[in-house]
C-alpha cells in the first residue's frame, strides 16, 4: 500500500481535474455567452435527467443553493430550461431543458467527450476498463464512509 497515493495527493489531482475541466469548458459560455455554471447546470440536466431538481444538482455538483437558483432562473429566463411540477409531490420541481437549449448541449458534449479523449491519452481499453471499475470502488466506499461520519 505504500504505493497508493496520499489524501493530500488525491485532493491535488481532484483540484486539477475540476481546474482543468472548467478551463476546457469556459469556450462553451463565451460562444453562448451564458454564466459558465448555468453551462455546467444546463449540461448536468441534459446528462443525469434523473437528476433533474436543483436539490440533486446541489447535491451532486456541490453547488450552493442560491447558485443553483440563480442559475436556474437564468436559464429559463432565456427559454432554455423549464420548469416542470413532479406528480405526487407538488413542492418539487423537475428542470427540464428546452428545445432551444439543443445547440448548447450538443457543443457541450462535444467539448466533454474532447475533454475525456485528451484525459485518456496514453491509456489503453484494458487500463481505461480498470480505472473505471477502481473508480466505482473508491466512489462506494467514499458513501460507507460519508453515512458512518453522520451516524
Amino acid at each position: 500500500m505504500e504505493n497508493f497515493l496520499t489524501a493530500a495527493k488525491l485532493h491535488t489531482h481532484a483540484k486539477r481535474f475540476m481546474d482543468a475541466y472548467s478551463a476546457a469548458m469556459q469556450p462553451l459560455s463565451r460562444e453562448f455567452a451564458i454564466p459558465q455554471t448555468a453551462a455546467e447546470i444546463l449540461l448536468f440536466l441534459a446528462n443525469n435527467p434523473e437528476n433533474s431538481t436543483a436539490k440533486e444538482i446541489c447535491a451532486m455538483r456541490h453547488l450552493k443553493p442560491g447558485i443553483v437558483s440563480l442559475h436556474v432562473d437564468t436559464l429559463a429566463t432565456l427559454g432554455l430550461l423549464e420548469r416542470k411540477s413532479v406528480p405526487g409531490d407538488r413542492r418539487k420541481l423537475r428542470l427540464v431543458p428546452t428545445e432551444k437549449a439543443g445547440p448548447i448541449i450538443a457543443r457541450g458534449r462535444a467539448m466533454q467527450e474532447s475533454f475525456a479523449k485528451t484525459l485518456a491519452q496514453g491509456l489503453g481499453e484494458e487500463e481505461l476498463a480498470c480505472f473505471a471499475r477502481c473508480m466505482e470502488t473508491i466512489s462506494q466506499n467514499l458513501e460507507r464512509a460519508a453515512e458512518l461520519t453522520q451516524k
